[in-house]
């Protein structure tokens, strides 16, 4: 099967608009040729196979989403053990979903243990950590949904940030969401069951963004 998608220069990428399409089902070959066709459009795959498309970021939510990458990924400098990928990394996940959050963490020896040929195409796996940051023109139940499936499909610590709301939800195996609110720092716990001990997010960088 060929599948040709090219969404042109002449739809709007208004960040506000989002699109659901039913397409007949893809490989994640022809997934990854799509996205790549279409490089001002973000796609993500539902468990049903059909196509969740979006533009690219507003731009508050682009320097939010930059700089929570950023502070992962100093702390995976410093700390190591690790790979820190930002928004637009495609992971797909083992419910045959494929999401791009807003910044993820996959530890060394799961890194190591792919093959080459499987890094050079969407994530393989689902990420130890990942994150989404709420956007103005988010669903913000669609986010809670896809924090939940990123927990069942293997993620061992997962964050939303909502910076409208100024507060953050987490989500572990086998523990209740826990909800923050009003913090201006995020610390990781430092028990046997840490994903990223020492790791602490200033939230006062995304909360003020652009101001």
């Amino acid at each position: 099967m060929n599948i040709a998608l090219d969404l042109g220069p002449n739809l709007s990428p208004d960040p506000a608009l989002q699109m659901r399409l039913r397409v007949p089902a893809l490989s994640d070959t022809e997934l990854f040729e799509i996205c790549q066709r279409n490089k001002d459009w973000r796609f993500e795959r539902e468990p049903s196979g059909e196509l969740l498309i979006r533009p690219f970021l507003g731009t508050v939510a682009g320097l939010q989403m930059a700089e929570l990458t950023l502070q992962i990924g100093n702390w995976t400098k410093t700390h190591g053990g690790g790979l820190t990928f930002g928004p637009g990394t495609g992971m797909r996940l083992p419910n045959g979903a494929v999401r791009s959050p807003s910044a993820s963490w996959l530890s060394l020896p799961r890194w190591q243990a792919l093959k080459s040929e499987q890094r050079g195409g969407f994530l393989p796996v689902c990420a130890d950590f990942v994150t989404e940051i709420v956007s103005p023109f988010d669903d913000r139940s669609e986010l809670l949904d896809k924090m939940l499936e990123y927990r069942e499909n293997g993620a061992r610590l997962a964050w939303l940030i909502d910076p409208a709301r100024r507060t953050v939800d987490v989500f572990r195996p086998r523990e209740a969401v826990r909800t923050l609110s009003e913090i201006t720092h995020l610390m990781e716990r430092q028990d046997e069951a840490a994903v990223l001990p020492g790791f602490v997010l200033d939230l006062r960088r995304l909360w003020n963004a652009g101001q």
